[in-house]
């Protein structure tokens, strides 16, 4: 669920995003979904 382009990268260049967070809509609560690849260091 967290690999994959991210969408706030420059135009024409892919980065990978590195996590994903998830917040309640009040935003009281939070937790992020961090992706495998970057744990990992794999390029």
């Amino acid at each position: 669920m967290a690999e994959g382009a991210s969408i706030l990268s420059p135009a024409g260049r892919k980065t990978e995003r590195e996590e994903l967070v998830i917040r309640s809509a009040d935003r009281r609560i939070s937790f992020k979904v961090i992706s495998n690849k970057f744990l990992l260091n794999e390029d």
